[in-house]
Parts: structure tokens; C-alpha cells; sequence
């Protein structure tokens, strides 16, 4: 079987925060077999065989004390080479449960193209999945995240949709002398500089991680401002960056922490905008469980929500605007839904109930005890509801 590998081109995106060139990502094969571990080309055959075509290996004439072979492997899909070697305790003290950190691994170093790092790591993780499929997973080395083999099959192997764009960093919490910190980490393998909060109130925790992410991903689709020019980041949400040590930490206008952007986000009076990507992906992901949600709507028991977008036509941009709309009742293949809130940018949308089709829903909603569920929840949502 093959795996189909997405060839980038173009040129890297430029920007004030852009690094010159990205970190190098790793990642590594926990349990690979003995082929791929024993010789290096055993492992190019095997990377050859799954993608469908010949691969170039090269291999340096010393290699590291302590390792038994490295080696270059060029694949014409990918923007930069895998440079691989074998390591038994490649994942000692990494906190994976035992059963798997005591399994040797196939390390694996490369660069992500800073155009679209998304795809690129996704290339990487179906090639080493695909490679080896009784691997136990990859370890995300920059990041800490472990890829189990479910989660493999899933996200990364499934033609249904891609993992969502935050699988390239994660947001981190610490707290320091000074007090309370949110920053990015991944960021800086996609070819930017890593975004740090500072002075963040405990209970602003959760607002200054969704900021973070969700400004990490607006990145990835359009250049941040300069220093000391503000940004809006969503309907009313303005922040500014400035340079720090580590990368770039965001403020508001004053160039303190951005308060009033966190306790607006905690208190849900206002929300980020979303990439391009985000909303394609959780779009297909909403319209291919509407027969789900559907059949939850129709028991009666539990608050259905349906989002829409709804454009403003005046004006020379246009903008969009995303509401929430109470489901009241299931039609065939519809349902009928009331605003639950007024829209603030587009204009003549009705506060009736209206007819809404899949086709024109971004996401869905089941609250049951406060609590909302999405369709990323969908099979846990369905056995809660059933059990």
C-alpha cells in the first residue's frame, strides 16, 4: 500500500515575525521493527514501498558515538530530507506509560516548509505510520505528544479529514517568581516565533491558552502586524505584539497584558477568528455527522444549537459572521432554528425561526448539563446519550 504525499511549492511566506529559517522538527518511531532499524537501506526500501517511487539515501562517513548508523533519506514529496538513525532508549524518562517507553526507536529529523507546515507534518506522520504498521505510534519529540496508533489511524491516515492545525504545538502554562505565563511551543519548527502571554491571572488561564492557539494558527494563514500596530483578532478584540525574549509576547495598546481581551474571551463576550482551514475542517466535519445530531435534536431532551455563517455585503470587504441558532425542530433534513444572539456585523439576517439545511451549517452543539459537545465528540456524545 501507498501513501500519498502532498508536494509543496512556492515560497516561504515572509513577516516581521518569521524566523530565517525553521528549528528542526523530530519525531520517533516507537517500536519500529528490525528492518527499519537494522541497516539504512532497509528503512529507504521500506519509505521507497510506501510512497511509490525511488528515494535517494546517503549516508555520512562518521556517524555519533553510541549510534550504530545514520542516515539523509530524500523524498521528492517532502520540502527537506529525513535524516534518520536507530536509537534503543531514544524515549527513556519521557513519561510514556512502560510498556511502551522501554521500546526502542527510529528517530527522525527534518524541516517543515513554513508555507504550510500543517501538511508537511501530517506527510510525516502518515509516512511513518504507513512504514511500519505495528509500530505503537510516534512521539511528537518537540511538542511531547504521543501519537498512538488509534489516533494515527484516525487523524492522520483517515481521507475523511486532517488533524486540526494545533497538532503543530501545544500551549504551555508556567508559573514563575513574577507570576503566571501562557506560550506556544511548535511554533518555531513552522518557521515563526513562538507567542507568549506574561502576567496572566489564574483565572484567565484558559482564555490566555485559547488566545494563544488560536492566534498561533492565524499565523499559518496571515502575517502578524509589527510591533506597536494593532490587530484584530476577532469582532471588537484588538491586541499588539512586541518583541521578548524567546520570541514575541502579545499586549494590548497600553502594552500591558491584554486584560480586557482575556476577560472579554472568559466571560464568552467575544471569540478569535478562525483560519480559513479551521473552518473547512470542522465544517465537513459538522455536515458529515448531521444524521447524528439530527437524531439527538429529534429526542427532545437536550439544547441543539446550530452555527451559520451569514456574510455582510455592504462595504467594500466583506466580513462574515458566525451565529448561534436554537434548533426547535428536525424537518427530513433540516432543521428550524432561532438566533440566540443578534448579529453584530451582518445585516439583514432574520431573528425568526428560520430552515436550515447542512449545507449551511459551519458546526453543531449539544449541551447537556452545561457542557457542549461538538462533532470532534461525536462517538462519545452518541454512547452518553445511549448508555
Amino acid at each position: 500500500m501507498t501513501v500519498e504525499l502532498n508536494i509543496l511549492e512556492g515560497e516561504a511566506p515572509s513577516g516581521p515575525w518569521m524566523l530565517a529559517e525553521p528549528a528542526v522538527a523530530t519525531f520517533v518511531l516507537v517500536g519500529a521493527n528490525e528492518e527499519l532499524m537494522g541497516i539504512p537501506e532497509g528503512l529507504a526500501a521500506a519509505i521507497a514501498d510506501c510512497v511509490g517511487e525511488a528515494v535517494d539515501l546517503d549516508k555520512p562517513e562518521a556517524t555519533p558515538p553510541g549510534v550504530a548508523w545514520a542516515a539523509a533519506i530524500h523524498v521528492k514529496a517532502l520540502p527537506a530530507p529525513l535524516l534518520c538513525w536507530p536509537e534503543a532508549a531514544a524515549i527513556d524518562g519521557t513519561g510514556l506509560p512502560e510498556n511502551i517507553e522501554q521500546r526502542h526507536g527510529l528517530v527522525v529529523q527534518t524541516l517543515l516548509h513554513p508555507q504550510d507546515p500543517l501538511t508537511c507534518l501530517i506527510n510525516v506522520a502518515r509516512l511513518l505510520a504507513m512504514i511500519d504498521p505495528n509500530a505503537a505510534g510516534v512521539l511528537d519529540w518537540d511538542t511531547s505528544r504521543w501519537l498512538d496508533r488509534e489516533l494515527l489511524e484516525r487523524d492522520f491516515l483517515s481521507d475523511d479529514t486532517e488533524p486540526p492545525e494545533d497538532v503543530l504545538w501545544i500551549v504551555e502554562a508556567k508559573h514563575h517568581e513574577t507570576g503566571l505565563s501562557v506560550s506556544s511551543c511548535g511554533l518555531a519548527r513552522c518557521g515563526r516565533m513562538e507567542l507568549h502571554i506574561e502576567d496572566v491571572q489564574e483565572t484567565h488561564v484558559d482564555a490566555a491558552a485559547d488566545l494563544v492557539a488560536a492566534l498561533a494558527a492565524l499565523t499559518l494563514e496571515v502575517p502578524l502586524p509589527p510591533e506597536g500596530v494593532s490587530a484584530e483578532i476577532g469582532l471588537g478584540l484588538h491586541v499588539q505584539l512586541r518583541a521578548c525574549e524567546g520570541g514575541v509576547t502579545i499586549i494590548d495598546a497600553n502594552g500591558d497584558p491584554p486584560v480586557d481581551a482575556l476577560q472579554r474571551l472568559s466571560e464568552g463576550n467575544a471569540a478569535i477568528y478562525r483560519t480559513d482551514r479551521f473552518a473547512r475542517r470542522h465544517r465537513a466535519m459538522a455536515q458529515a455527522t448531521w444524521s447524528e445530531f439530527k437524531h439527538i435534536a429529534l429526542l427532545g431532551t437536550y439544547e441543539c444549537l446550530v452555527e451559520v455563517p451569514f456574510e455582510d455585503p455592504t462595504g467594500e470587504e466583506q466580513r462574515r459572521e458566525h451565529l448561534w441558532m436554537r434548533v426547535s425542530a428536525v424537518n427530513d433534513d433540516t432543521v428550524t432554528a432561532t438566533p440566540v444572539h443578534e448579529a453584530s456585523v451582518a445585516t439583514g439576517v432574520a431573528v425568526e425561526a428560520q430552515t436550515i439545511s447542512p449545507e449551511e451549517i459551519a458546526s453543531w452543539r449539544v449541551i447537556i448539563d452545561d457542557e457542549a459537545w461538538g462533532p470532534e465528540q461525536v462517538a462519545t456524545l452518541l454512547e452518553r446519550i445511549t448508555s
